[in-house]
């Protein structure tokens, strides 16, 4: 189970990351 709570907030943090870039271009 472990994986898929490293999974979910893998997919969290790519999220915030894209955000983050969009908000700087």
């Amino acid at each position: 189970m472990p994986f898929q709570l490293n999974q979910k907030a893998e997919l969290q943090v790519n999220h915030l990351l894209s955000a983050t870039i969009r908000e700087h271009l």
